[in-house]
């Protein structure tokens, strides 16, 4: 025996019900339960291979993750009419260039997204010109841009996503103004004395592990540090820092992390090859300085202790 089934004519998804009761073969449709996804909150992306969206140190976007950790956090701003835009645990707004490429390194505005519900997962939408419907996607964008997803112009597989809602206090950001002190996960303190020396050795927080923060002009949420020496924390070649100098300082870009921690990185100086780099915990190669690492581990995560 043969039968169809209009779509048009049952929800999403529908309850198949075997009557026991009468010999006859045949099922009886029934609407299922409402699955929709809820986007909305603090939110974790998953595609079809169960790996989550994740942001990267040059602010774009992968799906690499089996688990939800440091980075797969993302914060739904609802902007109308059943639209919404999502910021990453980076501080920046997922945004997009050329209809082809979305990273998250957007400040203010950033990309307004659409959510077309299908049985229980979500498409990301995306208006594009003369009325056209564009779909987020799972696969990766054009290399040029370090790190970005690709804008599908018709729906497949990697644009369908299963939506995870996350408690409110799963990511907290640390608060990087007024005057700091920065703790690694060992629980000591970063510290300067009056040579500009900087070690990160003492439990003890004193005075001299007091930084001041000035916030850089152009409001990008980098900053620079101002030791209780009255120097700047400043950095010699590219391998490490000391705090001696006299004006002008390390531009730092903070990473939030979980729990209020955060990672410490450092960008777009000569000699760096367009690498990004961390602000480390563990000593420099020159005597009384930190060290500039090219990869990431326990000594490069700091908590953020206002000392206000």
């Amino acid at each position: 025996m043969a039968w169809t089934v209009n779509s048009e004519q049952i929800d999403v998804a529908v309850t198949l019900t075997k009557n026991l009761h009468d010999t006859r073969s045949y099922w009886t449709f029934a609407p299922a339960k409402d699955i929709s996804a809820n986007v909305s909150g603090l939110i974790a992306i998953k595609d079809e291979y169960g790996q989550y969206m994740t942001t990267t140190h040059s602010n774009g976007l992968i799906f690499q993750s089996p688990k939800v950790k440091d980075y797969a956090a993302f914060q739904v701003h609802s902007t109308g009419n059943g639209c919404l835009m999502l910021e990453g645990c980076n501080g920046k707004v997922v945004n997009m260039y050329y209809y082809d490429d979305v990273k998250c390194e957007g400040s203010g505005s950033g990309l307004t997204i659409g959510v077309r519900h299908i049985s229980g997962k979500v498409c990301f939408t995306i208006e594009g010109p003369d009325n056209q419907t564009f779909f987020l996607s799972s696969s990766p964008g054009n290399p040029d841009y370090n790190g970005s997803l690709a804008v599908k112009h018709s729906e497949d597989d990697t644009c369908r996503f299963s939506i995870e809602n996350l408690p409110s206090n799963f990511l907290p950001h640390a608060t990087i103004i007024g005057r700091i002190a920065l703790q690694n996960a060992q629980g000591n303190y970063v510290k300067t004395d009056q040579n500009g020396n900087l070690n990160c050795t003492n439990h003890t927080l004193d005075e001299n592990a007091q930084f001041v923060v000035k916030p850089k002009a152009d409001r990008s949420g980098k900053f620079e540090l101002v030791g209780n020496n009255g120097k700047w924390v400043n950095m010699l070649g590219i391998s490490y820092v000391e705090c001696k100098g006299p004006e002008g300082g390390l531009t730092i870009s903070p990473f939030y992390l979980f729990h209020g921690k955060v990672e410490l990185t450092i960008s777009n100086y000569q000699g760096q090859m367009g690498r990004v780099a961390f602000l480390s915990s563990s000593p420099g190669e020159a005597h009384g300085s930190l060290a500039v690492t090219n990869y990431r581990d326990e000594w490069c995560i700091f908590s953020v202790v206002r000392c206000d």
